[in-house]
């Protein structure tokens, strides 16, 4: 024994310099000590002295660590050596039974965690009274509290599935076998005279019992009178049995057998909702895990038990709406609100699901849902709710800097929302109400403020929280627009009228400035005006189904026929026309984003027949051309924007009509009109460069995104075999290609512009290839000749610059037409010039589907260069023409090889095959 004492004196003093010292090689040198102590086969005779009788040098700090290393052998015993189950189970029983009280909470329920453990590697199949010896001792006052605590952790390992299933369900049924004498002993403490702390531990360890027991054979009447009983207890006695009852309703797949006990606790728990949403004192006594689970088993109610019994039956039996909606609007905190709140998105989703099934309970659920949007709107409104939504914090958060507030906000717009599906006439009149005294109240408070006498008399918070409330409305109504574009026929009138309130929504805030910068309730202003465009935006489906019944209104209309075309003419011309003010306004960049994307959606979803002939689209290019020339350089998003919608604008069929198939003279009218802000850009952007001295970012920007609008429009129209490809070019590309010259001159092709600019080439000359003419060859031939002669990129080429290979392309998908290129401008040397050939012989397999032939020959072209080499490409297709203007004086010889090169060099045909 003194050599025992010596030992464990040892490991303790091992024990108390582990938990004195920090992190490091001494710490780690002792950690492997004591695991190697721990794995000792007499370890367990050191761990059972050091808990009876530890260390008293040291304080109450020692023995905790002495204690706790002593439940850590236990726990490393029952892992590593299995087969001494018994003997580990039989130590940990006396020193639960005997000393158990004397020990902490922590030690106690280590020790209890390692007593379960070992006694369930022989339970049943070799001891099958380790559960009676439990539940005998769960009646035993002195041992009650351990035995309990060990009974809860057996159960929530019964709860589980890992390990051996079989064994697993194994030990289930012989727990369940001993159901009567676990509901005795449960029963004996809490009907009796036990403290308050053994019925909480009686009530946890039923709550981890019923959660995996079968209810048809557990589930008994007098258990759920206990139940019953404890719910008015109050502290953690109701939770428990709230939890238990709520548990049990979270059951799946029950027998009918049981039916009746749900149906029974659904009328105690909605007893006891009643009473305790009967007032905000009633609600304040409550603890709040029963608040939690109350929310719970509406949820269930809502889900499950509706269901189960009938929406309509559910609805009109008691006014569980009613005290649902007490309930939720009586939570203390906003949080505590929130989380109640989704309970309704369950409702409307299970009544959304379930329509057929809600019959007689109809005006019970209109009236219902009318008190929970005033409710919802209410909350979500500085004007009602400013004293609560003032309390939360309004700091940016995240990376979306997104406030607690605004998330508060947002939610209940979510929920708002989620209840259109089933009320959605409700929700709809009650936001317009809102909105139009809002908006009255804005206009009656800007007049105010604009007048010098009545300014001093403006509450500018007040201002502040009607234009926050008008954007939370606003919000709500946009989410309105799927809605009505899926039901349109059911609400095309009172959707048209809402629209059109939203549009003057947006108008008014724009036109007043609310959002600008020298405004003092920018923040809140700009943020109504993006939400009110987004809102607009929400609305594109809706105006695509209208368009179609506009459409629909033709030949001989009737007077109401007319009234739908004019009604949506005229929405359509107020949007477009908003939308392209505010994106050539100075309103901040991501209102005019937003203001273009509008406009997009309305180009791609509305017939391009009624977009052509408004007034606001034909004046959106001179608008976009003015902007450009006023010397505000814009950002590259916002540049894109501008000439993405130029395109659309002006690009889509007229009246229904492909734009090849119309008169030569509206055509060239249109093309021009796209050609006006891409030419305005260019110049500008020349300017600047000319005035800089050098490539600008910002000003090559311009560049690229107008060959990028170009590029796009020279692939959208003429599909197959049609003509405007000429007008195109004769309108737009002559003015580009000249203005395109100059840049190259300037930026040495040291500028991204490069490669944007030989895409643009590559695509003209592809969407030209087709059908192009000898007269439109020779100019284009002629531009590209004059651009290599006229500007010095012998030093890009001769580094390997990527813009080569585009270059090089470019001349290559001239197609069908004979191409000379010559190398001799690009002063490189003869090696180089090889490498190059090369490259051009493997790009002329790519025209019309057949083989090229390429031939390298001395030229000279006159005005040009003199001297080097030149490829001649030659397709031989019948028919085709050259791109050389006739008598151009190039000396070529008469044959090389076997092909007469010479033929048709002066304007004539291509051999035939």
């Amino acid at each position: 024994m003194a050599e025992r004492e010596i030992t464990v004196e040892r490991v303790a003093t091992l024990v108390v310099e582990y938990f004195g010292t920090g992190d490091g090689q001494r710490k780690r040198e002792l950690e492997r000590s004591l695991h190697e102590v721990r794995l000792r086969p007499d370890a367990v005779g050191f761990a059972v002295h050091m808990l009876r009788r530890p260390p008293q040098d040291g304080g109450d700090r020692t023995v905790l660590y002495c204690q706790w290393f002593a439940t850590s052998v236990f726990d490393e015993h029952v892992k590593q050596y299995p087969e001494n189950w018994a003997g580990l189970r039989d130590t940990l029983e006396r020193l639960l039974w005997e000393g158990g009280t004397a020990f902490s909470t922590v030690v106690v329920n280590k020790l209890v965690k390692a007593y379960v453990d070992a006694g369930c590697v022989g339970w049943p199949e070799h001891d099958q009274g380790f559960l009676n010896r439990l539940l005998e001792r769960v009646v035993v006052p002195a041992t009650a509290a351990p035995a309990l605590l060990a009974l809860r952790v057996l159960c929530e390992e019964l709860e589980t599935n890992t390990g051996n299933t079989t064994r697993r369900t194994g030990q289930r049924h012989a727990f369940v076998d001993l159901r009567g004498p676990l509901e005795e002993g449960l029963l004996r403490i809490l009907a009796g005279n036990a403290s308050v702390p053994l019925q909480c531990a009686a009530l946890s360890v039923l709550l981890h019992y019923l959660s995996w027991a079968p209810l048809q054979l557990c589930l008994t009447q007098p258990l759920l009178k206990i139940l019953f009983r404890d719910l008015d207890r109050g502290g953690e006695q109701s939770v428990l049995a709230v939890s238990c009852l709520v548990d049990i309703l979270g059951h799946t797949l029950l027998p009918p057998s049981v039916q009746s006990g749900l149906d029974e606790i659904y009328g105690q728990l909605f007893g006891f909702l009643m009473k305790t949403a009967s007032s905000p004192d009633a609600m304040c006594e409550v603890p709040e895990g029963v608040l939690q689970k109350l929310e719970e088993f509406l949820r269930l109610f809502f889900s499950y038990h509706m269901l189960r019994t009938g929406i309509a039956n559910a609805l009109q039996s008691g006014d569980i709406l009613g005290v649902a909606l007490q309930f939720t609007f009586l939570q203390q905190t906003p949080d505590d609100f929130l989380r109640c709140a989704d309970i309704w998105v369950t409702f409307s989703d299970t009544v959304a699901a379930n329509r057929e099934s809600v019959g007689n309970g109809h005006i019970i659920l209109v009236k219902a849902m009318e008190r929970l949007v005033q409710g919802f709107i209410d909350k979500a409104l500085f004007m009602q709710n400013g004293n609560e939504l003032s309390t939360i914090d309004d700091t940016p958060r995240g990376e979306d800097g997104v406030t607690e507030q605004k998330a508060f906000i947002t939610r209940c717009q979510e929920i708002l929302v989620s209840l259109i599906q089933i009320v959605p006439v409700v929700v709809t009149d009650n936001v317009v109400v809102r909105m139009k005294a809002y908006s009255t109240e804005l206009n009656r408070l800007m007049q105010m403020y604009t007048n010098d006498a009545q300014r001093g008399e403006v509450d500018g918070r007040h201002v502040d929280y009607v234009i926050r409330d008008l954007c939370t409305l606003v919000t709500i109504l946009g989410a309105l627009g799927s809605h009505f574009a899926s039901h349109f026929d059911e609400c095309v009138q009172a959707a048209s009228s809402h629209y059109e309130f939203l549009f003057e929504v947006v108008r008014f805030v724009h036109e007043k400035g609310l959002g600008g910068e020298g405004s003092p309730f920018r923040e809140a202003g700009r943020e109504l005006e993006l939400e009110g465009l987004k809102s607009l935006r929400a609305f594109t489906h809706w105006l695509t189904v209208y368009e179609r019944l506009a459409r629909s209104c033709g030949g001989e209309e009737s007077e109401g026929d007319e009234s739908v075309q004019r009604t949506f003419m005229a929405m359509i011309e107020a949007t477009v026309g908003v939308a392209s003010t505010i994106m050539v306004s100075n309103a901040h960049r991501s209102v005019r984003l937003v203001a273009g994307q509008l406009f997009r959606s309305i180009c791609l979803s509305v017939r391009p027949g009624f977009l052509l002939s408004l007034e606001s689209v034909d004046m959106l290019a001179g608008r976009v051309v003015e902007y450009l020339g006023n010397g505000t350089l814009m950002d590259t998003e916002l540049l894109a924007q501008f000439f993405d919608a130029i395109c659309l604008a002006f690009l889509l069929p007229v009246r229904g009509v492909p734009l090849e198939q119309l008169p030569w003279g509206e055509r060239k009218a249109r093309l021009g009109a796209v050609a006006r802000p891409l030419v305005g850009g260019i110049q500008h952007a020349a300017e600047r460069l000319q005035t800089e001295g050098g490539s600008s970012p910002l000003a090559d920007e311009y560049l690229i995104q107008a060959y990028a609008c170009v590029t796009k429009t020279l692939e959208s129209i003429g599909k197959e075999g049609s003509n405007p490809k000429y007008v195109f070019f004769e309108v737009i590309v002559k003015d580009i290609l000249m203005g395109s010259f100059r840049f190259l001159q300037a930026i040495q092709f040291l500028s991204p512009l490069t490669n944007a600019l030989f895409h643009f080439y590559k695509v003209l000359l592809e969407s030209l290839r087709s059908q192009i003419g000898v007269d439109y060859a020779k100019e284009v031939m002629s531009y590209f000749l004059r651009i290599f002669s006229q500007c010095d990129i012998s030093k890009t080429l001769h580094a390997g610059h990527p813009v080569e290979r585009e270059a090089l392309l470019t001349f290559v998908h001239m197609g069908s037409s004979v191409v000379l290129v010559s190398f001799g401008c690009f002063g490189l040397c003869r090696s180089r010039e090889r490498e190059l050939r090369g490259r051009l012989n493997s790009q002329t397999n790519i025209a019309d589907g057949g083989p090229g032939y390429v031939h390298f020959l001395p030229v000279a072209l006159p005005g040009f260069f003199s001297g080097g080499s030149a490829a001649v490409w030659c397709l031989p297709r019948t028919g085709a023409t050259t791109g050389l203007p006739a008598g151009s004086g190039i000396p070529v010889p008469a044959r090389h090889g076997s092909q007469p090169l010479g033929y048709g060099v002066r304007g004539g045909r291509c051999p035939p095959r």
